[in-house]
């Protein structure tokens, strides 16, 4: 885990990923690419950060986390 948010810190691209569940207190998320990023209600997030403002999706406003 230590090494995936020292990737986070440097910018990772993540558009698109399935986050359902992960927990990313923690990471510094500013720099990351969040775009279409999906999150559900177990995904923890560092105080303050707001998803929908990254870009990312809810798993709930989109139906399903199956990605195709």
């Amino acid at each position: 885990w230590l090494f995936f948010f020292f990737l986070l810190s440097l910018g990772a691209m993540l558009g698109g990923a399935l986050l359902s569940g992960a927990t990313l207190l923690g990471a510094t998320l500013t720099a990351c690419d969040l775009q279409n990023a999906v999150y559900d209600e177990r995904t923890t997030f560092p105080a303050g950060f707001a998803p929908a403002e990254a870009g990312m999706v809810n798993a709930a406003d989109v139906g399903s986390t199956s990605v195709a």
